[in-house]
């Protein structure tokens, strides 16, 4: 497998060259170059911040509840802040011992505002 910079490097390349061949000459036909450039820079821009938020969903360390034979672990930071200290606390651990009971719940909730 491959270093992720080389892939992340692939991606964009692929998009801007994407961009170039479907964007600005099969569709923007009108556009003038100052237009569609800039806007195709703009669009890299965000699929750049979006790619590097799905790399971040799909670590292993991203997960919300493990159940284990005894407890119950709950983590309560997003993984958009692993960049944050590890030495933190953002897991809360529950023991079954400590939980006297469980029950599903329904709220029904009435909106009065006509």
């Amino acid at each position: 497998m491959f270093p992720v910079r080389h892939f992340f490097l692939f991606i964009t390349t692929a998009c801007f060259i994407t961009a170039d061949q479907g964007g600005f000459k099969g569709f923007g036909e009108t556009l003038p170059p100052y237009v569609l450039y800039p806007t195709g820079f703009g669009f890299g821009i965000i699929f750049l911040i979006v790619f590097a938020r799905f790399r971040k969903a799909l670590k292993p360390s991203n997960w919300v509840l493990k159940l284990g034979m005894d407890r119950v672990l709950i983590k309560y930071r997003s993984c958009l802040n692993s960049h944050l200290p590890e030495e933190d606390p953002v897991v809360v651990e529950i023991s079954f011992s400590e939980i006297q009971w469980v029950r599903k719940t329904n709220v029904a909730r009435l909106n009065l505002r006509a």
